[in-house]
């Protein structure tokens, strides 16, 4: 699911009744790429995790530790790269990256593509950042800001060195037409409602009042849709700039040929003077996943998704896992019989071998904790244990619902790595309690068709996060009518307005716990494993940290060769 198009989430209660349901619809839609090019499986000899890279003590204000500084590069060095050092980064080099998906433009309102956002980010960069261990945050333009729940203020400081890349500085009339953008986006518009009347209190400092307690803003002021661009486009119109934007990123566009090739250069103006590292990116747009792997093999590529089935491959040290994440679900069409009994789908549940489906990612899958992907701030599990297999209780709720002698159909993604294998783990595990199960496989479009249309009895995806809290996949939930299953979103809806009204941290393990209770119980859909997302990094690519989500910072990778 997250893997056609990849999505946020969030949403705000309209004083009303419910919440305002277009936002997440819309994030839907961008929620179907990050995780479908993402790795699956296999263990290698030496694998180094995106935890582990990711810095320690990292929190709301503080960057992430891996912002070394270096010193500037000598002008006696031709490559532009300071003296080697053998205990921190260097400055100079050009890293070369083929990846699968497709840049669509520097529109931050338009972008769906995990690659667009992504490019987005390093070009115009938000306010803030999050940190690659998918719970904390980092100044980004912002050097600090104030959330005031009390007050409905949100006080943002503006680094003081901040520049586009022409040079010209960053100032809070930037930033207050900037946030008058993200609003009037009519696709994540809605993400930013809360956004009221802006005082300009002194060049580097703006305060916002809120419309209402936003307790995600924070949250959603990391995605590419809240980019920091110039007042009044530098003096361009819209349609210019975004085809030809001046950031205040690390990086500025070199140039960019679409579905070909796209190169970004260092930002001489970036606000840190010791970063970005890399001198270039050059990123090769290629969709075949055989290709991508020749390029890194034969040196081409310095930095590749790996696939499930090649990970075994990776020479030994090259290989890192983002933390498990990423989930691997089963849905049920709740809107008609026999799934609509609850009964029915609980006893489904119980009769999968959540073991065999783990062995299929060798080392890299992992027994799911709940319905709501873990390794993200705000997480918290549901009150009971998650499902394990119990044949015996399934037998006893399909007789006690009538529901013996079931015969159903189980569509699944054949663009999505090993979920032909999953998919023959459920069609026996099923079996075995007397259900027989028929396998349908689709390519990516007949599957999104199909599934969203609630044309299917079951059906296998995939989904994930994108920013650091556990509210995006719930709202994703709401976006998407809770997986296309179709069950009734009430308590989805409770939820979402209960966690983003407090910023107790009690108070919103509460409403998650929520969440994952009605998902264990009502079994809506059932999660089947927990997934780390495999990249190749080639010899001397250093500061490499994909966050669960698989998104990474360039500016933080610098090449010790």
């Amino acid at each position: 699911m997250r893997e056609a198009a990849k999505s946020k989430t969030t949403v705000r209660a309209v004083r009303g009744d419910r919440l305002l349901l277009r936002l997440l619809a819309i994030l839907a839609a961008a929620s179907l790429t990050a995780v479908g090019c993402g790795g699956d499986d296999t263990e290698a000899p030496s694998v180094a995790t995106a935890e582990s890279a990711a810095a320690d003590g990292a929190s709301d204000v503080e960057p992430s530790g891996d912002e070394a500084a270096t010193d500037d590069p000598s002008p006696d060095d031709p490559d532009g790269a300071s003296a080697d050092t053998d205990d921190g980064p260097r400055r100079g080099g050009e890293l070369r990256v083929v990846r699968g998906l497709f840049h669509e433009g520097w529109d931050p309102d338009n972008a769906l593509e995990l690659a667009s956002i992504q490019y987005i980010q390093h070009v115009m960069e938000p306010l803030i950042r999050a940190n690659p261990d998918g719970r904390t945050l980092a100044p980004g333009i912002a050097q600090s800001w104030e959330y005031d729940h009390d007050g409905l203020t949100f006080t943002v400081n503006l680094n003081p060195d901040a520049k586009f890349s022409d040079g010209t500085p960053v100032t809070a009339a930037d930033v207050v037409f900037s946030a008058e953008e993200w609003k009037a986006g009519p696709n994540y518009g809605i993400l930013y409602a809360a956004l009221g009347a802006a005082e300009i209190v002194d060049d580097h400092t703006v305060v916002f009042s809120l419309e209402y307690p936003d307790s995600s803003l924070e949250a959603v002021l990391t995605w590419q849709s809240a980019a920091v661009m110039p007042e009044a486009f530098g003096g361009r119109s819209r349609d210019d700039y975004m085809a030809d934007p001046v950031g205040a990123g690390p990086f500025a566009v070199e140039s960019w040929q679409p579905g070909a090739e796209l190169v970004l250069v260092r930002n001489e103006h970036f606000y840190d003077p010791a970063r970005p590292y890399l001198d270039r990116i050059v990123i090769a747009e290629s969709s075949d996943v055989n290709q991508r792997m020749v390029a890194f093999e034969s040196g081409g590529a310095d930095l590749i998704l790996v696939p499930p089935d090649q990970i075994g491959s990776v020479p030994d040290g090259q290989l890192t896992l983002a933390p498990a994440h990423v989930m691997h679900y089963l849905g049920f069409n709740t809107t008609a019989a026999p799934l609509d009994d609850p009964d029915v789908r609980r006893a489904l549940a119980l009769a999968i071998d959540f073991d065999a489906i783990v062995s299929l990612g060798a080392g890299t899958w992992e027994n799911p904790t709940g319905g709501i992907p873990p390794n993200v701030a705000d997480w918290a599990p549901p009150s009971a244990p998650y499902f394990t297999r119990d044949q015996d209780q399934a037998r006893r709720l399909l007789d006690g619902a009538g529901a013996s002698g079931l015969s159903l159909e189980l569509t699944y993604d054949t663009g999505v790595f090993n979920h032909d294998l999953v998919a023959q783990v459920v069609q026996a595990s099923l079996g075995a309690v007397g259900v027989d199960v028929a396998i349908v496989a689709l390519d990516t479009n007949s599957h999104i068709e199909r599934t969203a249309s609630g044309e299917y009895d079951m059906d296998l995806w995939t989904m994930s996060a994108i920013s650091p809290t556990a509210i995006d996949p719930v709202g994703y939930y709401a976006a998407v009518d809770y997986l296309y299953t179709g069950y009734p979103l009430d308590v989805i809806d409770e939820v979402l307005v209960e966690f983003t009204s407090t910023i107790d941290d009690a108070e919103q393990a509460v409403a998650i716990t929520k969440v994952q209770d009605e998902i264990a119980t009502q079994v809506p859909f059932v999660a089947l494993s927990n997934q780390q997302t495999a990249f190749a990094a080639g010899p001397g690519v250093e500061g490499f940290a994909p966050a669960p989500w698989a998104t990474w910072w360039y500016d933080q990778i610098w090449l010790s060769r």
